[in-house]
Parts: C-alpha cells; structure tokens; sequence
C-alpha cells in the first residue's frame, strides 16, 4: 500500500513553470558555451593539435577527424537552441546529451565537476516533461493537455542541486582548507580585485572558509524551507557573481544559480510576474514596450495551441521500474562523494575518489619527473613528458595518478611501434600539494608497463600515501579529524597564538615542471 502511495505521490500535477524556466535558461547558458568554445578555437587546441588525448578507462571514444568534430559541436549549440524553445524537445536535449558526454568522456583532462553537473542536468531533463509549458512543441500541439509536470519532474532536480551544493560543503572540512589554503594564496595572486586586501588579515583566511562550508551545508538545505529560501537564495546569487569575478570557471556560477530556482514553489514565475505587474501599476511606471518580433514570439511560445485543452492532469502512477531507476539514481550520486572512504590517506594527494563527489576548489597542485624505460635487451632510455606534450598535458602527467597511466601505456604502445616490445616503464615523479614540500608520488621500483589500468574503487599499488598528519605538516592539532565544535575553537585559538609557519606561505618558485596549475573544480 504505500509503495502505491508513493507512486501516486510522485505524479501529483504541479505547474510546469519553474521546470520550464530552468529549460529556457538551461538551453540558453549552454549555447553560450558552445559559441564560445568555436569562437575561441579551443576545440582545434584541445582535441586536434594534440597527438595525444587522455580518455577514462574503459569509456574510451574515439575522436572525430577536424571538421566532423567542429560541425558535431555547432549541432550542439542547434540542440541547446531547440531545447531553450522547447521545439522537438526529445529529440533536441537527447542530442544535446549524446554530444555532450561525448566530447566530456574524449579526454579526462578536460574534466571539471560543472561539466559532469551539466551532463547531469541534462540526462534529467530528458526524462522530465519541461516541455509542457511554454515550448514551441505546444503551441504546435505536439504537445497537448495540461501545462502541469508530474511533481517526480522536479523532485529529482531538487534533489540533485542538494547534493551538489552540500556535497560542496562536506568536501571542504579538510586540513588545508580550513587553514585557508589554498584560497588565501589564490586571493592574495588577485591583486586586480579589492577582496585580494582582505586576506591579508589572518582571520579573514581563516573565517573565510568556515563560512564558505556553513553556505553549503547549512545554507543549501535553508533552500527547502519558504521563511528562509529566497533570502539564501540572494546570499548564493552573491556568491557566485563574486567566483565568476574571482574565478575563470566558465558557466558554473549561471548554471548553479538557474538550477537553484528550482528550488522555488513551482508556480513562481507566474507569481513573480505577478506581483511584478501590481508594483509597477501602484508606481505607475510604464512597462517598458517589447520589441516586436521578441513579443511575438513570447506570444507564439506562451500561448495555448489551438484546439487544446488545458485541463487539470491526471498522470498514471509511476511504473515501479521507474521509481526503482529513481531511487538507484539518487543512492549513486550520494554514494560517489563517499567513496574516497574506500581509500586510505590524503585523497587530494592520490586523487583517488577525486571526480564525480563536488570537491572543488580545494588544491593548487605542482609536479615534475620523468620516465625510465628499460628494453629486454638492457637498453634504457630517459623520457621527458615535455618532448611530446603540451604543458598542461605534462602537469597532469605528473600530477593525476590516472592521466599518468594513460601516458604509461601509449609510451608502452610507441615503443612497440618502434619494434621495441615487452619494455618496463618505472616513473620518478614528486608532487607538491598546496605548497607543501614535493614528496614522491609514485613508487620507483614499480613497472607500470605491467599495469592494465586503473582501479576506480581500490587503491592502487604503485602509488606513495603519505598519512594525513604528514600532509598536515603540523599545522592542525592532533585531534582533528574529528571535529567538533569545541575542538573548531580551540583550534582558532591555537591559530591565533601560532607564528605563522613557513609551510602556511604558498611555494612561488621551485617548480619541478614549471607549470603549476589550480585545481578550482
């Protein structure tokens, strides 16, 4: 009986307008994207001059030549125009995600946890009806009924926001950052910005990041709640506004603030038209006058299509299968930040547990080394990742254990094309993580010519781990983890009264590499 309850719940109508204005500005963030991406030539950088792309293991794709891979993208920006419209929506979002993840799973040195959000979002779009209000597809009468969604349409996209944002929180309470780092050193790099003066004060570096986690952990579950939601709402509004000031981070501020609306009472844009309309009537204040040709097509939109019913709607129960895919979904994306459990030591350091869990900008990394390769025949030969890659190539070779294995295995495969096969690679590289002192990464002794791949739920073997109280260098009491707080106090106070160690400063020289790189998301 309440399995048939929750069914029943689930399809409860509810007005299809915030959904639908999450589409709109959905479609329309991402076509900026897209223009920018082809404006820019990033896809000629980043996918054809390089001889060497890094896919994830076991989601290879392979690359499209140079033309077919411009034109693939510019269908891209056709299907983020159809899906703002709501024209052949289905067909529109459902290519918009084919190629979306496939240009996301060619190379993983392109991942950024916004890119993995947007993929998210738009796989949850496809399932949804965001289609039934104010699209094209019903003013044609593609469409035709109710303007209502069944209200799983927005339950799933509220959920995911929660996650995002929360898990976004959770990820910070680790020892660098609730010292300030990186965010001071990153700050105090902004000269340009009038916040930069601000971490030149020890308690802002340090309050600053407390707040940050109290926005996501507190602030992001305040969204639920009416009496509280629009006021956080505006504090997340200014939050972004200042990361995409502070921050090259592409779309993710828009994004993140269009996807939080969701949160709202469905029928909110309606209302805030609204009352929108009684202030400036009391006001009298003329409504500034539409263009035609965008009145006529907000006309054609939000009109009701001919002949049509606009009747109350009466959705069937959701099929169990369909709520059980429900269900899995979300028990996935809550697993995934806390898989970095199943491995042992800094996971900032071995990145493993990395991707896929909202640890953002928690790390500026650094590194530097180079290979051994050793022939059958007793030959050997020193390689440096630099006679071949591009620079930020060569930083995540040296820095992400996975990308390093991917280089492993097309040295491997170079040799073999040079008749020189069964070879032994061993790698001598060292890292630094948020100005640390550089430590080896991998173990010397260990041939990762032998290694298949990498193991996305287990520790690798090959891989140094340095213990947390090491990575800590000292600068937080014994007693963290856990953290309390009574403990959170007593570590301010400890702050308060500790000279600022040399460990504390950001490293600005003595770059292995010579590429150091931020690792905001």
């Amino acid at each position: 009986m309440m399995l048939t309850d929750i069914r029943r719940l689930a399809v409860r109508p509810v007005a299809g307008q915030s959904l639908a204005v999450f589409r709109i500005a959905f479609g329309l963030v991402m076509l900026h994207d897209v223009v920018y991406l082809l404006r820019g030539g990033w896809l000629t950088r980043f996918y054809v001059e390089r001889e060497i792309l890094f896919p994830y293991f076991g989601l290879e794709v392979p690359p499209l030549p140079a033309p077919w891979l411009h034109w693939l993208w510019a269908l891209c920006g056709v299907c983020c125009v159809l899906v703002a419209f709501g024209a052949f929506y289905r067909l529109a979002i459902w290519g918009f995600n084919a190629i979306f993840i496939y240009f996301f799973l060619l190379d993983q040195l392109l991942y950024l946890n916004h890119f993995y959000m947007i993929a998210l979002f738009g796989l949850l779009l496809g399932c949804t009806d965001a289609h039934r209000c104010w699209s094209v597809d019903r003013r044609l009468g593609r469409i035709g009924g109710t303007r209502e969604v069944p209200r799983w349409n927005l339950l799933i996209l509220q959920f995911q926001v929660e996650v995002v944002l929360i898990f976004a929180g959770l990820a910070k309470f680790e020892i660098d950052w609730l010292r300030g780092e990186p965010l001071r050193t990153w700050m105090l790099e902004r000269t340009w910005s009038p916040f930069s003066v601000l971490f030149e004060l020890h308690w802002v570096t340090l309050a600053a990041p407390v707040l940050v986690i109290l926005l996501h952990v507190v602030g992001a579950p305040l969204l639920l709640w009416s009496k509280t939601r629009l006021w956080i709402f505006l504090v997340y509004c200014a939050f972004h506004v200042a990361n995409a000031h502070l921050f090259p981070i592409g779309v993710f501020p828009w994004m993140t603030i269009a996807a939080t609306t969701i949160l709202f009472s469905p029928d909110w844009p309606g209302a805030l038209a609204r009352r929108t309309g009684l202030v400036l009537k009391r006001l009298r204040v003329v409504r500034p006058r539409m263009p035609d040709r965008i009145g006529r097509a907000v006309a054609f939109i939000g009109g009701a299509p001919a002949g049509s019913a606009d009747d109350r709607a009466a959705f069937r129960p959701l099929h169990p299968a369909a709520l059980a895919a429900l269900v899995l979904y979300a028990l996935v994306q809550i697993w995934l930040p806390f898989r970095d459990s199943l491995f042992e030591g800094y996971v900032g350091w071995t990145e493993e547990g990395q991707k896929f869990s909202w640890r953002m900008m928690l790390y500026i990394n650094d590194g530097g080394g180079s290979f051994l390769v050793a022939a059958p025949n007793g030959e050997a030969w020193i390689v440096e990742p630099r006679s071949h890659l591009d620079p930020l190539q060569e930083f995540m070779v040296f820095t992400k254990p996975e990308v390093l294995m991917h280089y492993v295995h097309w040295l491997k495969a170079d040799f073999a094309r040079q008749g020189i096969d069964d070879v032994r690679i061993y790698a001598d590289i060292s890292k630094s993580v948020n100005g640390k002192p550089f430590q080896r990464l991998v173990d010397p002794t260990f041939d990762l010519a032998a290694i298949d791949g990498m193991n996305w739920f287990g520790e690798e073997p090959w891989l140094l781990r340095p213990e947390r109280v090491q990575a800590a260098q000292g600068l937080v009491p014994t007693w963290y983890p856990p953290m309390t707080s009574a403990c959170f106090g007593a570590m301010l106070d400890a702050f308060g009264k500790r000279e600022r160690s040399p460990g504390f400063e950001a490293v600005s020289g003595g770059s292995r590499s010579g590429v150091a790189c931020e690792d905001r998301e």
